[in-house]
């Protein structure tokens, strides 16, 4: 499995930060599949966590919500509709 795949199925398990995956050598929309994956993981968290079913095992500093979504928009990404920049602006 190459790292990209990795990425893209447990980006927490791969990287530390968010701001990691935008160093990658990965096209512009391969890094905001892997940070969108990020985001869909958190927000299934967050229910499981609502529902009394936390992870089994913590991350002693999960990532915020946030930072996905600085790191989205540093890539001209709009976090919330996942539109990617044009050339009209």
């Amino acid at each position: 499995m190459t790292r990209l795949e990795s990425a893209m199925l447990k980006p927490a398990e791969c990287y530390q930060s968010p701001s990691q995956v935008l160093e990658e050598p990965w096209s512009p929309e391969d890094k905001f599949k892997v940070l969108r994956q990020w985001k869909y993981d958190i927000g299934q968290l967050h229910v499981a966590t609502e529902e009394n079913m936390g992870p089994a095992s913590p991350r002693p500093d999960p990532v915020s919500l946030e930072q996905i979504h600085a790191a989205m928009t540093a890539m001209g990404y709009d976090p919330e509709t996942g539109a990617a920049p044009t050339k009209g602006g």
